[in-house]
């Protein structure tokens, strides 16, 4: 009994974890593609379920719509993506490595690959996938699209070959090429405001020029201001020595107008005073003429305009007109004659 319930221990401790692998079969949706693709997809089970039949699930899917479709792929006949998935791994692709369809019909080598794959799984370690060869096969796809729009644009205009070569040396990715963008890339790095300096430069230079310029033109209009600041001062002076001049010359008239005017003031005055003394010595003469006993024939007498006069007149004398004397007749007596 106790033999037994050992044994039965031993059994369970040495039973293997069951480890299933998980397969998916993705290809065009079945509305699109038509019946075609999902009889390729059945066929493929059965290939899978053929090599291993328990702990291996399979399930069909398809991509989303419009899901870019790669070129006719020869001997399929019908464009569109038909992949195999082993653990998430790709393991199989009709399109960009050009497997074409999983079946019976497939070579060996691929099928072996498929196969391996799904061996690895169930012993719960990670398979082999394609994901390398499928990059370095879209890599050449695009090389060889590249050159055949390359070839294509030179077809169209074969004259033109220089665009053609810089078209070919871009698509080729050539060193020389590749070493002119690594040193511009150095030489923007190492110095990024070279050019930020050089505009600063120029716009230093012309904001100097500018001051340069606005310098001269203050100067210039200083000069000018300054000139014709002179020129009025100038004229001002002229305009007061002349005024100073008329000024000088219209008192000089003024004083020489009231020296003759005093002149001939005094002469008035003088002549007069004199006239004023002259009728009186003629008064006094008459009063002593009327007095006297004897009047003697007149003698010719000198005037005070120095001519003598021997004719007689009234006792009355006096000034003329213009004030002069006139001719008097001087009566004495005997004795005094």
């Amino acid at each position: 009994m106790s033999a037994s319930l050992s044994s039965s221990k031993s059994l369970f401790k040495n039973k293997q974890p069951k480890i299933e692998a998980t397969v998916h079969i993705r290809y065009c949706r079945p509305e699109e593609a038509g019946p075609f693709f999902k009889q390729k997809a059945a066929d493929a089970e059965n290939l899978l379920k053929l090599w291993y039949p328990k702990n291996v699930r399979v399930i069909r899917d398809w991509y989303p719509r419009n899901t870019k479709t790669s070129e006719i792929i020869p001997g399929d006949d019908v464009p569109g993506p038909f992949d195999i998935f082993v653990s998430d791994k790709i393991v199989h692709c009709k399109t960009t490595l050009k497997h074409g369809f999983l079946n019976r019909s497939t070579p060996s080598e691929r099928q072996e690959f498929v196969k391996k794959a799904i061996g690895a799984a169930l012993q719960g370690e990670t398979p082999e996938g394609l994901e390398i060869q499928i990059r370095e096969a879209m890599a050449k796809a695009d090389g060889e699209r590249e050159a055949k729009e390359l070839e294509a644009e030179r077809s169209m205009n074969s004259t033109n070959s220089e665009r053609y070569a810089a078209k070919k040396e871009e698509a080729d990715g050539t060193k020389e090429q590749k070493a002119a963008q690594s040193e511009e890339a150095r030489e923007k790095e190492a110095d990024p405001l070279q050019e930020k300096g050089a505009a600063e430069a120029a716009d230093r230079e012309a904001e100097e020029a500018d001051i340069t310029d606005e310098a001269k033109r203050k100067a210039e209009a200083e000069a000018k201001s300054k000139a014709e600041a002179e020129a009025g001062d100038k004229a001002k002076v002229d305009a007061e020595r002349e005024a100073e001049a008329k000024v000088d010359a219209e008192a000089k008239d003024t004083a020489d107008a009231e020296a003759k005017s005093e002149t001939k003031a005094e002469a008035k005055v003088a002549a007069e005073a004199k006239a004023e003394e002259d009728a009186q010595a003629n008064a006094e003469v008459e009063a002593s003429s009327k007095a006297a006993d004897v009047v003697e024939p007149a003698k010719p007498t000198k005037t005070a305009g120095g001519f003598f006069s021997c004719c007689s007149s009234s006792p009355d004398t006096g000034a003329d007109e213009e004030g002069a004397v006139q001719p008097t007749i001087q009566v004495t007596d005997a004795a005094t004659s």
